[in-house]
C-alpha cells in the first residue's frame, strides 16, 4: 500500500494517467484521515483505559485486551446484576 501511494504522490511517475492520479489521490487523503481519526480514538481509548481500575483488571484477563476491557466496562454498568460470568454472556 505504502509503495503505491507513494506512486500516486509521484507526478513525474508516468505509470498511472493523470485523471487517475487525480482521483486515486483523493482516496489516498480519505485513507490519510480515517487512519489519524483511527488512531485518536485508540488513543482515547487506551487513555480511558488506564485511568479505569475496573477496565485494567480485566485486561489480565486472558484474550481480554484494553479495547474489550474497556467495551465491557462501558456497556456493563452493574456486573452485580449477573449471578455469574455464564449470565452475563448469555
Amino acid at each position: 500500500m505504502e509503495a503505491l501511494l507513494q506512486t500516486i504522490g509521484a507526478p513525474e511517475d508516468g505509470r498511472i494517467p493523470e485523471l487517475a492520479r487525480s482521483c486515486l489521490a483523493a482516496l489516498a487523503m480519505q485513507l490519510h484521515m480515517a487512519t489519524r481519526q483511527i488512531l485518536e480514538a485508540d488513543r482515547r481509548i487506551l487513555a480511558w483505559h488506564r485511568s479505569n481500575a475496573t477496565s485494567r483488571r480485566l485486561d489480565h484477563i486472558p484474550g481480554i485486551g484494553p479495547l474489550v476491557a474497556t467495551a465491557l466496562v462501558a456497556s456493563v454498568p452493574n456486573p452485580q446484576a449477573f449471578k455469574s460470568g455464564r449470565d452475563l454472556a448469555a
